[in-house]
């Protein structure tokens, strides 16, 4: 069958074919770097290292740290843990100084971070800690620059003969977690809203109990 508007509509389509084709072949040769699906991935560094102390298990410890991870989107790393100096403690006050155990910490992950690296240090400890320049009885938290030293000495009903409850325990160290992420890599400020775990001061356990467990 001739039909000549056929025809020329064939003629069309294959003009068209052919330019198509040209300029598939143009763009593969082209020099341009084209992205690729996965070429570009890399291994996220590592944000946080997360340092437990002699007394804190390596299994709690790596738990926490898969906590933070998962809530945080933040790489997060557990150490192996980090014995005691005598330097650490202050036999006037019978507390561990946070100041030489974030001290400490920090030698300690230098020697694990990558050149580049800026992380934020973690510290867990069972120890009851204080700091040098406050004059409070205990502190849950020190938060000192790029590392806060956390203690569980005051949040476990243990150490007020209380009967054992790991659940409650972690669930307020895990509000001063959040607390010091928050504080120390997003950068959020103190806040005086009760249902944010960014409320301060907090004074008691009873105030930490009280507060909410997110931001």
């Amino acid at each position: 069958m001739n039909d000549p508007e056929l025809n020329v509509r064939l003629k069309q389509m294959k003009i068209l074919l052919r330019l198509l084709a040209f300029s598939l072949l143009a763009g593969c040769a082209s020099s341009d770097r084209i992205e690729l699906g996965n070429q570009s991935y890399s291994e996220a560094p590592v944000r946080i290292y997360l340092v437990p102390m002699e007394g804190i298990s390596p299994a709690h410890a790596t738990s926490l740290a898969n906590t933070i991870e998962t809530r945080h989107k933040l790489r997060t790393k557990a150490t192996t843990t980090m014995g005691k100096q005598p330097s650490m403690f202050d036999a006037e006050r019978r507390q561990y100084v946070a100041n030489e155990i974030a001290k400490d910490a920090y030698h300690a992950v230098q020697k694990l971070q990558a050149p580049d690296e800026r992380p934020f240090i973690l510290v867990l400890t069972p120890y009851d800690i204080n700091a040098r320049e406050f004059q409070l009885r205990f502190l849950f938290a020190a938060h000192l620059q790029g590392i806060s030293v956390i203690s569980t000495a005051r949040i476990d009903p243990v150490n007020y003969g209380l009967t054992r409850d790991d659940a409650l325990r972690d669930a307020r160290l895990v509000k001063l977690i959040n607390k010091a992420v928050g504080q120390q890599v997003h950068g959020y400020p103190i806040s005086s809203d009760r249902r944010s775990v960014m409320y301060g001061p907090i004074m008691s356990v009873d105030d930490l109990d009280a507060i909410g467990s997110w931001y």
